[in-house]
């Protein structure tokens, strides 16, 4: 059990230095829409927000546009679809993430060895940041039903698409709208295209 919550940790610790999530931050709105609004006065425009504005520890992605407001209802321009309230959405279901620290703390149950190999992952184990060797990098963090979103960059650090992968089985997870399966190594590396992302 140690080894769990020792994994929610610094899968936590991992996904907040990549800036995927905004803690901080609110909702506005007027006539012609919503956007979000950072703490520093800023806003997203023309990317992807993880946000958790009502602040219940579960993060919707939303795609803001050109001009910082919020698209809904729609399909956003690299071709996802998005939900009435802007959420993101595949087969119908929102796409979450969820703020493991809340999930993590109050297991005092002692028992497995943490240093154990274990290679039965579950999507816990497998979020974080994944980069190759080109420099292009992969950010998966858990979707709904045991699922991963991966969020790809390309080498410049361009935001180039969102994945949504389904469990094959402990080390094999696919895409098939965009015909890609990531494939996890004894090592916690993938492969996904004949390319190996390194955690």
């Amino acid at each position: 059990m140690k080894k769990k919550i020792m994994t929610l940790v610094l899968t936590t610790a991992m996904t907040a230095a990549a800036g995927l999530t905004a803690f901080a931050g609110e909702w506005k709105s007027n006539d012609t829409g919503w956007w979000w609004l950072n703490d520093d006065g800023s806003n997203p425009a023309a990317e992807w927000k993880w946000l958790d504005g009502n602040k219940d520890g579960t993060f919707e992605c939303y795609y803001f546009g050109n001009d910082g407001y919020m698209l809904s209802d729609t399909t956003t321009p690299d071709n996802y679809q998005v939900n009435k309230d802007g959420a993101w959405i595949v087969d119908g279901g929102v796409q979450l993430q969820f703020n493991l620290e809340e999930n993590a703390g109050n297991d005092e149950e002692d028992g497995e060895n943490s240093g154990e190999a274990s290679y039965e992952y579950d999507a816990y184990d497998l979020i974080g940041t994944y980069t190759s060797e080109d420099g292009d990098y992969m950010e998966l963090n858990l979707g709904i039903d045991d699922s991963l979103v991966g969020m790809y960059y390309d080498e410049d650090g361009s935001f180039d698409g969102i994945y949504s992968f389904k469990k094959v089985n402990s080390m094999e997870y696919a895409d098939s709208l965009h015909s890609r399966t990531i494939k996890f190594s004894n090592e916690g590396s993938f492969t996904m295209r004949d390319t190996v992302y390194y955690r």
